[in-house]
């Protein structure tokens, strides 16, 4: 039973707990999600934690399977590889409408956040560049002006955030790298839209081999960091 001294968190806030835990991968691909045992972390009912499991399904961070439960989402190459080809399209979408839609202020802006994560990115870990990475596209998808665009690269953003960490730790390939930030963001501030989808291109192009081997590289990170 939870305590009755313990501080009780908002539906929100399991909800965001959660979230992040499916994102991270804090359960091993396949595992079932156990309601009663996350309540009794949490120090909640299962009704808030039933709700988040439910609401993930929708936004494909986990699974559920009939009268078996939630599980963790698996994580397979070709999943990668589909993930990847999607977010290439919706961010070169989001490019184009950027560099027609927004005004200058908001470009400077993207190029001015860039600029200040490089001059921290010699004593930044890989997962906080991972989320500077994520900031900069979502910043992008954003002066887009889209709402359902920006929505859209959320919940790609969110689904490939592991990937990604393992990208920047391990430098899988050569696109995972940071150098084409400036240059796409300078690309946008003279209004080049195909320049900065060209570098948007080398930047992000994630081949089936990429795949593969990040998901080596990740299922390692997985399952020594939950056996540990």
């Amino acid at each position: 039973m939870p305590q009755e001294n313990t501080k009780r968190i908002s539906g929100a806030e399991v909800y965001s707990k959660i979230r992040e835990m499916a994102i991270d991968y804090d359960f091993v691909p396949g595992q079932t999600i156990k309601e009663s045992q996350l309540a009794e972390k949490m120090n909640v009912s299962r009704t808030p934690v039933r709700e988040a499991l439910n609401r993930l399904v929708t936004e494909g961070l986990i699974t559920f399977q009939k009268n078996r439960g939630f599980f963790c989402r698996t994580i397979t190459a070709n999943e990668l590889f589909f993930q990847a080809e999607t977010r290439l399209g919706l961010e070169l979408v989001a490019v184009e409408l950027a560099v027609k839609r927004a005004d200058d202020q908001a470009l400077r802006a993207i190029s001015a956040f860039w600029k200040r994560v490089e001059k921290r990115a010699p004593k930044t870990n890989s997962l906080t560049m991972a989320r500077h990475d994520e900031r900069f596209h979502e910043m992008i998808a954003e002066a887009s002006g889209n709402p359902i665009l920006v929505d859209m690269l959320s919940n790609i953003s969110a689904r490939i955030r592991f990937v990604r960490r393992i990208e920047v730790k391990h430098a899988v390939r050569a696109g995972a790298n940071f150098k084409h930030h400036t240059t796409i963001a300078d690309a946008m501030l003279r209004r080049d839209a195909a320049a900065a989808k060209a570098t948007l291109i080398e930047h992000l192009t994630f081949t089936e081999a990429d795949s593969i081997e990040v998901l080596k590289l990740g299922l390692e990170k997985i399952l020594n960091t939950n056996l540990s």
